[in-house]
């Protein structure tokens, strides 16, 4: 469904009162929205090191009437109700509590009871980078590290850092990843426009040719609307 065009919006544009054409008009609007984000999204490559999950050496589990984990040369302060942690031998689980920095509760019970066992918090997803400046980018743009499937950035917590969505599952420094900027939010008024200006070429040409008829490209139209929000793919 299209983020950024409204279906009146574009009718009133198309001048079309009438609703025979509503879904083949929403098809044009997602197909332009993705034609212009295409043409501007290019590529930023970097190096850095993607800091996943924060090992913790040992710990005790205890589950006898109780969820919690006690664990030692951490502070579970600093993770979040919601993050998962995973002990040895046991599937994830998700933190229900933090009681203090060194005791908090899970979501289902542990079956090990076991002392020094060593846990997994998976509470970084944090990416941090060199060669490049991470504020020039947006939450919502994509990001994509070597050997990972692709991950939107959820936040940028300065030049040199951000956050994605979902934990990067290797950890690991010198990694190269990819960004690809999105489009920027509030969409500016000329890439509105040059949507607008594709919608109605597709909207009126239905056919792969035109023929007997004399075409020509009109100055100031959407090249020149898209090109000042251009990213330009840097290698």
């Amino acid at each position: 469904m299209a983020a950024y065009l409204k279906l009146a919006d574009i009718k009133a544009h198309l001048r079309v009162d009438f609703d025979d054409d509503d879904a083949y008009i929403m098809d044009l609007m997602d197909m332009v929205e993705e034609l212009v984000l295409t043409e501007i999204q290019g590529t930023v490559t970097g190096d850095g090191t993607v800091e996943t999950a924060l090992t913790i050496p040992a710990g005790t589990v205890e589950t006898a009437g109780t969820t919690a984990l006690v664990g030692t040369d951490t502070n579970f302060e600093d993770f979040t109700v919601g993050e998962t942690i995973t002990v040895s031998g046991e599937t994830v689980r998700t933190i229900a509590t933090i009681t203090d920095n060194t005791h908090l509760t899970v979501s289902v019970a542990f079956d090990n009871t076991d002392t020094g066992l060593s846990y997994v918090v998976s509470t970084k997803k944090l990416l941090i980078g060199t060669d490049t400046a991470f504020t020039d980018f947006t939450a919502g743009d994509t990001i994509k590290v070597e050997n990972e499937t692709l991950r939107t950035i959820a936040s940028i917590t300065d030049d040199n850092n951000l956050n994605v969505t979902d934990s990067f599952a290797a950890l690991a420094s010198g990694l190269t990843y990819e960004v690809h900027p999105g489009i920027p939010s509030p969409i500016p008024a000329g890439l509105k426009h040059s949507m607008y200006l594709m919608l109605g070429h597709y909207y009126m040409n239905r056919e792969a040719v035109i023929v007997g008829v004399g075409v020509n490209k009109m100055p100031y139209a959407f090249e020149y609307l898209v090109a000042p929000y251009k990213h330009w793919t840097i290698k």
